[in-house]
Formats: structure tokens, sequence, C-alpha cells
């Protein structure tokens, strides 16, 4: 059985979101779609600046909307935890942080 994609396919013209770390403060950055591929995509950030999207760790971390955004972060962050098994005080703060963008 094949199992399910969660690479997201956006259209030209589209406008995604995602949360980016920097220097652990959560932001969101929105880019407006230029052109797409199978498993990438070209998008220009809000500076104008046009930048390439491509693997299956990158673009399921996009969104639509602000909201899908921010909780496709905390999904994010809840793979870490199972992931890494350690540090959980920082998670939690990670998570606190989310929480403020929501």
């Amino acid at each position: 059985m094949a199992q399910k994609s969660n690479i997201p396919r956006f259209k030209i013209g589209e406008r995604v979101y995602r949360v980016e770390w920097k220097k652990d403060v959560p932001s969101l950055a929105e880019y407006t779609v230029k052109e797409v591929t199978t498993n990438a995509f070209k998008a220009d950030n809000s500076a104008g600046k046009t930048e390439e999207f491509v693997g299956k760790t990158v673009l399921p971390l996009f969104a639509t909307s602000v909201t899908d955004a921010v909780n496709l972060a905390f999904t994010s962050v809840a793979k870490m935890v199972v992931k890494e098994k350690g540090n959980v005080p920082r998670y939690f703060q990670m998570v606190v942080k989310l929480g403020k963008l929501k």
C-alpha cells in the first residue's frame, strides 16, 4: 500500500506561510509561489527575493494559511520531542513561544 504524501501542492501566485526560527524566536514568513515542480517550488519572500524550497522535510512546513503554518510548527516540535527524547525544557520553551503567534 502506498504511503500518503504530506508534501503540499501549491498553485502559482498563491501565498504560502511557514514559521521560521531566528535566534530562538519564531516568526511567520510569507511567500508568493512563482514556480512549482513535483518536489519543489520557487517563491518570492516578503523582500521580493526568490527562494527555492526542496525536499520532503522542508515542504511539509508550508501552509496556505497562518493558522495551519503555526499548527505545522507545533507538530514539528512534537516530532522532535519524540525523536530525540531529550532536552524537554527547550522544546517546552519553543511551544510557549509558538503559542504567542496564534
